[in-house]
């Protein structure tokens, strides 16, 4: 609640930054200003009348404020942040101007805060598409408690959904038929499933439920679950279908074991050391943990931690922020003893519908032995003729065109070797005459090259 309390705080502190701006900007007299205060206080408190009206029963006006004190909250945090750096920016050119740069202009108050409003309108459209454009990360890892042989497991992690007022089941709709097409042999849910009055998000867990996976379906419970009320929460999530691991470990199958520990907000800090010393060695261990905190008490013990909660900061510039809280770097990180951490950015969001610079996503992780990365470092690539041509261009270049190499690949992936034969076409910067569009495979060179009239490039065996 402490963590809750001081991000009030700032919130308020931004809307009174927001008012002496306005103010500072129109010249605003008395009435006009308290007629602005008391809009501003009234926005301060939305979203906590918002979940007040929820719990008493009134969720269609509930869901209506959280609409406006969240898209408000969106809009004001850009604000601030657009209106400090045209600060910042009006700031450099007048110390410039008392250098002697005396053709910089000089931008009044209402005009950067114009700016600034702009800017954040542009802003918040363009977080709200990015919200809902959920990008799918995929990589592979090597897992030593796999036997050799085994096949590979994927594991699918979503996190920091926040169903609630600011969620329709449309979106989760969509969500689960991504989920679905995956083919998940794993889903696991790392926290902040819900958020909010969970009655009425209750057609969501049905949507959940019927996404199918071959080994099951983890989840651990994140802060946000403590906040809706954690029993509540827990039900909620296993009607969706999940198994939810409160300090506690599940083996799947005969080789790997899904570890899951309830968030601080829920208490019991010191279980996971607890958990791990019930677990039997020689598996493949995940843990599931909502926060990407690593105990250095379990290094070595797990395989990879599944962490989610930052957000990638959401809302750009707290993504600053966020790592000075949480130093850990965003996707996958190896802490050390061999354990290895992947941080989610989210899947959903907190408050506002607004991702901006923070793109939401589903984390793919395919999970094979170790015998099969081992060896599989690719022979050296001999270089291919047209590269060496290209080389031979780029000595000769100038900086006046530019031109990009095609190559077409038949037989060998590389380009070269193994049988494969490598064509290679070159021809000016895109639109020029004669430009042609055709080509399989392209490999952009990008080279810089001020041949006017080039000569093709002649295709070559290896």
């Amino acid at each position: 609640m402490a963590f809750l309390f001081a991000a009030f705080l700032v919130y308020c502190a931004m809307h009174a930054y927001a008012f002496l701006a306005a103010r500072a900007a129109f010249a605003l007299a008395v009435p006009a200003s308290a007629a602005l205060a008391a809009t501003l206080a009234f926005l301060t408190f939305a979203p906590v009348l918002a979940h007040v009206l929820d719990r008493r029963g009134a969720a269609t006006t509930g869901r209506a404020l959280a609409r406006v004190g969240y898209l408000w909250m969106g809009l004001l945090i850009l604000f601030v942040g657009w209106h400090l750096a045209v600060e910042a920016a009006a700031l450099a050119m007048d110390l410039a101007r008392r250098w002697g740069a005396a053709s910089l202009p000089d931008p009044s108050a209402r005009g950067l805060f114009a700016a600034a409003a702009l800017l954040a309108v542009v802003s918040a459209l363009y977080g709200a598409v990015e919200a809902r454009r959920v990008r799918v990360r995929r990589l592979t890892l090597a897992c030593t408690g796999l036997p050799a042989g085994h096949e590979p497991v994927r594991v699918v992690q979503i996190s920091d959904l926040h169903l609630g007022a600011m969620t329709g089941v449309g979106s989760i709709r969509r969500l689960a038929a991504r989920l679905t097409a995956l083919r998940p042999d794993l889903l696991v849910s790392t926290g902040d499933l819900v958020d909010g009055d969970i009655a009425r998000i209750g057609p969501a867990a049905r949507v959940l439920a019927a996404v199918p996976a071959r080994l099951g379906k983890f989840a651990v419970i994140g802060n946000h679950e403590c906040y809706a009320g954690l029993d509540r929460a827990v039900a909620f999530t296993r009607r969706a279908g999940f198994t939810v691991l409160r300090n506690a470990a599940r083996a799947v199958g005969d080789a790997l074991v899904v570890t899951g520990v309830d968030d601080p907000a829920a208490g019991g800090a010191d279980a996971e050391v607890r958990v791990f010393d019930t677990l039997p060695g020689g598996r493949c261990t995940l843990l599931l943990k909502h926060r990407p905190m690593v105990n250095a008490a379990s290094l070595g013990r797990f395989d990879l931690q599944l962490s989610g909660h930052t957000h990638g900061g959401q809302i750009f510039p707290f993504g600053w922020v966020v790592r000075r809280a949480y130093p850990v770097r965003r996707g996958l990180s190896e802490p050390g003893a061999g354990s290895r951490l992947y941080l989610s950015a989210g899947t959903g969001s907190w408050g506002p519908p607004i991702r901006f610079l923070a793109p939401p996503e589903i984390a793919v992780i395919e999970l094979v032995p170790a015998a099969t990365m081992r060896g599989t470092r690719p022979a050296p690539r001999r270089p291919c003729p047209v590269e060496r041509r290209l080389k031979e261009i780029r000595r000769r270049a100038d900086h006046r065109s530019t031109i990009r190499a095609r190559e077409v690949a038949d037989g060998d992936p590389r380009g070269s070797g193994a049988g494969g034969r490598c064509h290679a076409t070159y021809d000016r910067a895109p639109g020029a005459p004669g430009a042609p569009g055709h080509g399989a495979r392209v490999l952009e060179v990008g080279a810089a090259a001020g041949l006017r009239d080039p000569p093709p490039v002649p295709a070559a065996d290896p």
